[in-house]
């Protein structure tokens, strides 16, 4: 049954980037259709014993966070948004329920994680041309609408890159029978990064530097208590990622700046590009309007989708516009109050 499962979440997957990264309700339908399949399927397993519901404080916290969520969607303030997101977190709780419950073996785990690694290629390998061959500045594979290039969700598509990169490097620094297997990998995992970064999205770097820093010490400590030795191996494939990374990144650039205007990478993480500090500005504002929405609103917020419309009570500056507060936490504080913002907090902190 997991195998049935975990292939039905692959044609999610599917079916979200081939409508530009999931942002339309034809992704979210094709979500809820296909998880109420396996929710039939799990709810059939139960009748017949085999398969138990095995609650946890991750889902009691999300179980909690949804009620919130709900409670704000009926008591919006724009009641006609927010169906998307609604789908969204309904079927994510059911996922939730059914895969904490099921057990999966490492083979299944294996086969499906080299399934998300490859779906990830493809997108790069998609990206690529994107990037080369177009005017938008920044590389977001399928999650881009060439009809409206400046509506695309490229910050989404870094966001799914972050969740792919550690499989990657797992599939890359586990110890492989055949060179062959090491060195298709290692591509595997360079062509990833480099679409990461190529995303020029600094909050999404922000992120994967902060893990990284974590994950080193975690190794670290590890290492020491069971006192393994420095390898040479293991540092040389870092090093040789790394290079491989920045060769894909120059070609890329080089490529592209045959025909558009080409963004530094240097003055993209310096914020010397072309829209400077204004990005950095431009949040700061959001987060304070977005503070001074949650005190107005503590309990319920103004429901899902209303921070559009409720922000320019606390709008200073003319041009600046946006449907969330370029926050998760901030966006669910605003939107449907600070106790489901803590409760997703919670459901965060306890999963990890």
């Amino acid at each position: 049954m997991i195998r049935i499962f975990l292939a039905l979440v692959g044609l999610i997957e599917i079916a979200a980037l081939l409508n530009k990264g999931g942002g339309s309700l034809v992704a979210h339908l094709a979500l809820t259709g296909i998880t109420a399949v396996m929710v039939l399927g799990f709810a059939a397993a139960m009748m017949r014993k085999k398969i138990t519901v095995k609650w946890s404080v991750p889902l009691a916290c999300y179980a909690l966070f949804l009620l919130f969520f709900l409670a704000s969607f009926f008591t919006s303030l724009t009641p006609q948004f927010g169906l998307n997101e609604l789908l969204l977190f309904v079927n994510t709780g059911l996922l939730l329920v059914i895969f904490s419950s099921v057990e999966t073996t490492p083979t299944d785990m294996r086969f499906f994680s080299g399934f998300l690694i490859t779906l990830a290629t493809l997108e790069v390998f998609f990206g690529a041309f994107i990037y080369t061959k177009t005017s938008f500045p920044r590389f977001a594979a399928s999650f881009i609408d060439l009809g409206q290039p400046y509506t695309s969700s490229v910050n989404a598509f870094a966001n799914w890159m972050l969740l792919i990169i550690p499989l990657a490097a797992a599939a890359f620094f586990k110890k492989h029978e055949r060179k062959t297997t090491t060195l298709l990998t290692g591509l595997v995992l360079a062509l990833i990064l480099a679409g990461f970064l190529l995303s020029f999205s600094r909050g999404a770097w922000l992120s994967l530097t902060v893990v990284g820093v974590i994950a080193m010490i975690w190794h670290g400590v590890h290492a020491v208590r069971a006192e393994r030795k420095f390898s040479i191996s293991f540092a040389a494939r870092i090093v040789a990622v790394i290079a491989l990374t920045i060769v894909i990144v120059q070609g890329l650039q080089s490529a592209r700046s045959v025909q558009y205007k080409t963004t530094s990478f240097l003055d993209k993480v310096f914020m010397r590009a072309d829209e400077g500090g204004a990005s950095a500005s431009e949040r700061a504002e959001f987060w304070e309007g977005a503070a001074s929405l949650i005190k107005d609103r503590p309990l319920l917020g103004g429901g899902v989708g209303s921070f559009k419309y409720l922000f320019p009570k606390y709008q200073r500056t003319f041009e600046i516009n946006g449907d969330h507060p370029h926050n998760i936490f901030l966006k669910i504080g605003v939107e449907n109050g600070v106790i489901a913002m803590l409760l997703f907090a919670a459901f965060l902190v306890s999963t990890a």
